[in-house]
């Protein structure tokens, strides 16, 4: 169910669902499974978001996995987030609010 998102926001049009994961270990390949299974009761078209801390990082398998998902998946990293999602200074400031509050 949804409430492994920790973010459902609408940017510039676009629906993303984000996964705030403050992990110091590496991020497996489960943790894809288990979003997929969350992508596929939302929002048809809906982006699905995963971040780690600045010094987190995705597992081969966790990248492979999300590469191969019918649904578009980012894995990112805190301070790329608005880089890796492609949206402007002024989304990225109604973003940075949630993830400063929410995320990690």
């Amino acid at each position: 169910d949804s409430k492994e998102v920790d973010i459902d926001i609408e940017i510039d049009g676009t629906r993303f669902a984000i996964m705030c994961k403050d992990w110091t270990r590496d991020i497996g390949p489960s943790v894809i499974q288990t979003f997929d299974g969350i992508l596929t009761q939302l929002k048809s078209g809906t982006v699905g978001v995963v971040v780690t801390p600045d010094e987190g990082n995705f597992s081969f398998n966790c990248i492979k996995r999300a590469k191969n998902s019918i649904h578009h998946i980012i894995l990112t990293k805190k301070s790329y987030i608005c880089r890796d999602l492609k949206i402007g200074k002024q989304s990225f400031e109604q973003l940075k609010k949630y993830v400063e509050t929410i995320c990690l």
